[in-house]
């Protein structure tokens, strides 16, 4: 998940910052401190897609909003990724089910 949007711009804003002088990274691996940024976003937000993932996702929305009927071998050449791996994507951004408990939950008592 490093190569997600937020990685990418937790380590722009951590140089940009050390650049103009407001922070100061003493590590010897300053690649390190943006990681760790990123699993502690990942740990609140763990349905972050990266570029890649999000443009396939388009790309299928795309394909099923136009009614178009892809064969397998098109489908992935069209959106990036097969069939089930999109699934697989879809499934990833599906909250967990207690969080749709808790939230089911919380409707009822309001």
């Amino acid at each position: 998940m490093e190569a997600t949007v937020v990685h990418q711009a937790i380590v722009a804003t951590l140089e940009r910052l050390e650049h103009n002088l407001d922070l100061l990274i003493t590590s010897s691996q300053p690649s390190t401190v943006g990681h760790a940024l990123t699993q502690a976003v990942l740990g609140v937000s763990p349905h972050l897609l990266s570029s890649h993932e999000y443009a396939a996702l388009l790309a299928g929305l795309r394909v099923l909003c136009a009614g178009y009927r892809l064969d397998d071998a098109q489908f992935q050449r069209h959106v990036g990724m097969s069939r089930s791996e999109l699934g697989s994507l879809v499934q990833k951004l599906q909250p967990p089910a207690e969080q749709i408990l808790r939230n089911g939950r919380a409707r009822s008592a309001t």
